[in-house]
């Protein structure tokens, strides 16, 4: 058995002066002096190439739940080459272990290529993000309209497509299918915030999943009673629907937004 992982924890590191906007986080004190000692670490093991480290996510939007939200972490290194990897391996793997610590790490000159590659990702991480160390290299980010369109139409067609396989095999299982369709809840979410915002109908204030699917709703005239079904099953973990009915109807309402985006002036 390797004991690397187990050596480094968030208590490895002397105390420091806390990091600035971490003490109004959502998250425990366990938790958030924990992440305070990984912030420590993985400055130290970055050294002078760290360009950035930034909190994005649930965690930045006040949506932390113990025990079960990760803690999403953006960082921006120079370079990355296999010293960079060593050093850092260690600590993130011991970060995730403990506080579900999830990194994202990029190279300095990967970031504006990001913006076209993930659009929608980086559209919502410029969004809402709070840089712990380095500099703000989100702020003035470009995400180019016509890529974010490109990618979303992308993610729609994706997410149709595997719901239509999946119903192939699970039709007869009302809990696979409410499975399938919790899987479709965040992707959708973080797709309507994106066409919400480049329709210049931005949600302001209350993010959450109910909010954003009726402003969706009420914005691009979809079906506000699927929506709030699927809220509901996010929320609550009951739809209050048949599972198949709503799975279809779901399926169906994807379809339709991925219209809308290739095809605006489609109604059907």
């Amino acid at each position: 058995m390797n004991p690397e992982p187990s050596t480094v924890s968030s208590s490895s590191t002397p105390a420091a002066s806390p990091t600035p906007g971490l003490a109004e986080l959502p998250s425990p004190p366990d938790v958030t002096a924990a992440l305070q000692g990984y912030v420590q670490q993985i400055k130290a093991a970055a050294g002078d190439g760290l360009v950035c480290m930034a909190l994005y996510g649930g965690i930045v939007r006040q949506r932390y739940q113990t025990r079960r939200s990760d803690i999403n972490l953006l960082l921006v290194i120079k370079t990355v080459d296999g010293d960079v990897l060593q050093r850092l391996a260690p600590i993130l793997h011991s970060a995730w272990r403990e506080i579900r610590l999830e990194p994202f790490l990029l190279t300095q000159s990967e970031v504006s290529r990001a913006a076209v590659l993930f659009p929608t990702k980086m559209l919502d991480i410029r969004r809402h993000h709070r840089v712990l160390e380095g500099e703000d290299v989100l702020g003035n980010l470009e995400v180019r309209r016509e890529d974010v369109n490109l990618r979303i139409e992308q993610e729609l067609r994706n997410l149709a497509l595997r719901l239509r396989r999946r119903f192939i095999s699970i039709q007869q299982d009302d809990q696979a299918m409410e499975r399938a369709l919790l899987d479709a809840t965040v992707p959708l979410r973080v797709n309507f915030l994106a066409l919400l915002e480049l329709a210049e109908a931005p949600i302001k204030g209350d993010e959450r999943t109910a909010a954003v699917y009726a402003a969706a709703a009420n914005h691009f005239g979809l079906d506000r009673a699927t929506l709030e079904a699927l809220a509901r099953l996010r929320d609550t973990g009951s739809s209050g629907s048949p599972a198949r009915d709503l799975y279809l109807a779901v399926t169906h309402l994807i379809d339709q937004v991925a219209d809308k985006v290739c095809c605006p002036g489609r109604t059907q």
